[in-house]
């Protein structure tokens, strides 16, 4: 009698169990042997309600070949997605290219993956307009199904990344320049007591982050003047273009210097730059060298124009490296 029962509540408990599971389509697995994958922010801060970017990346260490993997995220909330395609696949001997949706939400066909492979996609969404941050659920499987959408098989991989979000202010802009119409970041109100600088970077190409600020000179001090003639005297206008990346021909860079921060002695005829470079070739240059014409040639570079306009001065300036500039 018993043994009866116990046979009995044990095949009621394994018909509830079969029947729970097949209610509820949830799998749960440690990450695949050999996968590694990562999400990073171009620019890492951009002005709400500007493009932001991000480089998704995805490496197979092996031993397995992947024979079909896809990326997918849902488009946060707030944003819209713009465009996703393959920047880098140096690592895949023969490979083609996979393809991305048009439109959203964000799904790439990578195909297979072999071992020793890799390669690195750029996502593009256009950012809520309130200001904090903004997380994208980043994903690599071999389904094709973002994670939570009744997904019951399949190996997956998650790249989770965040981008922070400010209202656009006096002394920052930031966004990813995905349109070839549209690559210049500019913080470039009107100069008055209130805003004494303003900065602005002409993109040399598309598809590059780009970000222009002020700050303080007290946030990072004047370098020793190389001549030992005279101090810097404005704020730091800052660049980030391409993310430090060297452009052997140059960008453009127009800062202009309100009178209100512009020493008596200073004008278009004798202002000069520091300039502090932070990219592929860190170091402090004096920019003292007038450009031939609006259109320099690469061995004049560094070099600037500059032109009076009413008591304020409008600098171009002509750079091949990113970095800080001050007057000087």
């Amino acid at each position: 009698m018993h043994t009866r029962i116990r046979r009995v509540i044990g095949a009621l408990c394994l018909a509830g169990t079969l029947t729970a599971s097949s209610l509820v389509n949830v799998a749960v697995a440690a990450n695949p042997a050999g996968w590694g994958a990562s999400a990073s922010p171009t620019p890492p801060t951009v002005t709400n309600g500007q493009p932001a970017g991000f480089v998704v990346h995805f490496q197979n260490d092996g031993p397995s070949n992947i024979s079909q993997l896809y990326l997918v995220s849902t488009t946060p909330a707030g944003a819209a997605f713009v465009t996703a395609y393959v920047i880098d696949s140096s690592r895949m001997a023969g490979y083609t290219g996979g393809t991305c949706n048009a439109s959203g939400p964000l799904l790439c066909n990578v195909g297979p993956v072999n071992d020793g492979q890799g390669f690195n996609i750029q996502v593009v969404y256009t950012t809520p307009a309130s200001s904090g941050s903004m997380p994208v659920a980043f994903e690599f499987n071999t389904t094709g199904v973002p994670s939570g959408k009744n997904r019951s098989h399949g190996d997956s991989l998650p790249a989770p990344s965040s981008v922070a979000l400010i209202s656009s202010t006096l002394d920052f802009f930031g966004f990813f320049a995905f349109d070839p119409n549209n690559t210049v970041a500019a913080d470039d109100q009107p100069l008055t007591n209130k805003n004494k600088q303003s900065t602005k970077a002409f993109g040399p190409k598309s598809g590059i982050q780009l970000t222009v600020g002020e700050v303080p000179l007290i946030n990072f001090g004047c370098p020793n003047d190389p001549l030992r003639t005279r101090p810097c005297f404005s704020q730091w206008s800052t660049l980030n273009v391409d993310g430090g990346t060297s452009f052997p021909n140059g960008f453009k860079v127009q800062i202009g210097f309100s009178h209100f921060e512009l020493p008596s002695s200073i004008d278009a005829s004798n202002i000069k730059f520091i300039h502090v470079k932070d990219g592929a070739n860190p170091g402090t240059e004096v920019i003292n060298n007038e450009c031939s014409s609006s259109s320099p040639a690469p061995s004049e570079l560094p070099c600037y124009l500059a032109v009076d306009s009413g008591n304020d001065v409008i600098a171009t300036i002509y750079l091949t490296e990113n970095g800080r500039i001050n007057g000087w």
